[in-house]
């Protein structure tokens, strides 16, 4: 594995400074934290099948910080999970979700579509908080997904 691949950084524990955390390190926990957390919400919302989603944290997506991303080719499902403070206005959730459906199509390299009503659904609970959780759906039903940035090169 190259070590100047940014995909092998992903994998690698965090460098300190030695003067303490550095950014990076600090990133790097907040995602690993809230990995767990999405894991666990996934698991007591859709119990055994939570075993065939893969799950990615974006740091930034639409404005929003640590978005949830886990999907299913079996299923050809994704769902997006978001701090409850990052509920879009009514109004503009038709819009909203077309625009994630955009990211996600460029993202996860297949054509993805919203799943779902104009009706907010959450998951959580009063330890972890409440988290919006938006369903998409492949369309093209992929037989694989390789996240755009990384494929082996």
């Amino acid at each position: 594995m190259n070590n100047n691949d940014p995909a092998a950084l992903v994998l690698q524990e965090p460098v300190f400074s030695g003067k303490g955390k550095s950014p990076i390190a600090d990133a790097y926990e907040l995602t690993k934290a809230a990995l767990v957390v999405y894991q666990n919400l996934l698991a007591d919302s859709l119990g055994n099948e939570a075993d065939d989603y893969e799950l990615a944290c974006a740091s930034v997506v639409m404005g929003r910080k640590n978005v949830g991303i886990a999907f299913s080719v079996k299923d050809h499902c994704v769902y997006v999970l978001v701090s409850d403070d990052g509920r879009p206005d009514r109004n503009y959730l038709p819009t909203w979700l077309l625009d994630m459906a955009k990211w996600l199509t460029e993202s996860l390299r297949t054509f993805v579509v919203p799943d779902q009503g104009s009706e907010f659904t959450y998951w959580g609970d009063s330890e972890r908080g409440r988290f919006l959780v938006y369903k998409f759906k492949m369309a093209d039903s992929p037989s694989n997904v390789v996240p755009a940035g990384t494929a082996p090169k």
